[in-house]
């Protein structure tokens, strides 16, 4: 259908109290290995608990990259010397 679908939606409870969201993410894997979209997921997860803990935070602030892949996109891949 795509090559990469990502969904959520709000869960509610017996009563209709809003009770977190659940969500999915499908991948094509002739485009993807398991691991890519592993952490497609986890960033995408990373994302949402930063924008849910603080909802004035601005998506443009938030980091979805974790320490370990920021000290690898910015200091090995991007090591010029």
């Amino acid at each position: 259908k795509f090559d990469l679908e990502v969904t959520a939606s709000e869960v509610y409870d017996e009563q209709g109290t809003p009770a977190g969201v659940r969500g999915s993410l499908v991948g094509a894997v002739d485009l993807f290995d398991p691991g890519s979209l592993e952490g497609f997921a986890e960033r995408w997860a990373r994302l949402v608990e930063a924008l849910v803990g603080d909802p004035s935070v601005r998506l443009s602030a938030v980091d979805v990259l974790d320490a370990a892949e920021r000290h690898k996109v910015l200091e090995e891949w991007n090591d010029t010397a």
